[in-house]
């Protein structure tokens, strides 16, 4: 399982809605979740960029056995 946060920059116009880290900017993050072995995409979920990563992976039972990777840059 592979985790990973990405983001997107955005026009400022959708600051309100899209809140970055930065004064005048916007931005969006994309959350994915893969599942490497069987190649396919476990989750995904879009947010403001302020959204910590940690909200949208949930844990439990299914990680039982699983390696899950983390992408901390």
């Amino acid at each position: 399982m592979i985790a990973d946060g990405t983001v997107l920059r955005l026009h400022e116009f959708l600051s309100d809605e899209f809140q970055a880290r930065h004064e005048e900017q916007a931005g969006a993050k994309l959350h994915l979740l893969h599942n490497t072995t069987d190649e396919t995409v476990e989750r995904i979920g879009v947010t403001d960029e302020k959204t910590h990563d940690s909200t949208l992976f949930k844990t439990g039972s299914w990680l039982q056995g699983r390696l899950v990777l983390f992408d901390r840059a």
